[in-house]
């Protein structure tokens, strides 16, 4: 199926982009999530005359992304606590969904997709890095300090 990309795509292309993709991908994927449109002979006609207000859209959603990203740079470390046995093991896990209402809380949005553990989850106390992919290549990471209730 013939797209065109609105958004920035890892693997995929840039902005304006006429690509062909498989149409489940498109169907099910890019075009539900606003990331592309299909390339109708319509379509190709209004991209163009709309170009520079998506333009501007697109570069209003990186600059958000770039906020968000450096308002979790700026945190350093956050502070999670949890049940903790012997030898430091916590009792259940400390995963994505954990960290995001833990950000949530201090006032920092992000989706559970966004947050990358090395492993899905963390099952020990102490300090751990957590990265954050955002779109358009943009990333941040903070330390998650794991101490007992």
């Amino acid at each position: 199926m013939d797209i065109i990309l609105i958004n920035k795509l890892k693997k995929l292309g840039n902005f304006g982009d006429h690509i062909k993709v498989k149409s489940g991908y498109a169907r099910n994927f890019l075009i539900p999530k606003g990331k592309a449109i299909s390339a109708t002979q319509k379509n190709i006609k209004n991209f163009k005359n709309k170009r520079e207000e998506l333009e501007k859209k697109s570069l209003k959603m990186i600059k958000n992304l770039q906020q968000r990203a450096e308002k979790i740079k700026a945190l350093g470390e956050i502070i999670i606590k949890a049940k903790v046995g012997k030898k430091g093991k916590l009792f259940g896990s400390v995963n994505a969904k954990n960290i995001k209402n833990a950000l949530f809380k201090i006032g920092i949005i992000v989706e559970k997709n966004e947050i990358k553990l090395t492993k899905n989850m963390i099952r020990v106390a102490g300090k751990h890095e957590v990265q954050f992919n955002f779109q358009n290549n943009i990333t941040a990471s903070i330390f998650i300090n794991i101490i007992p209730e």
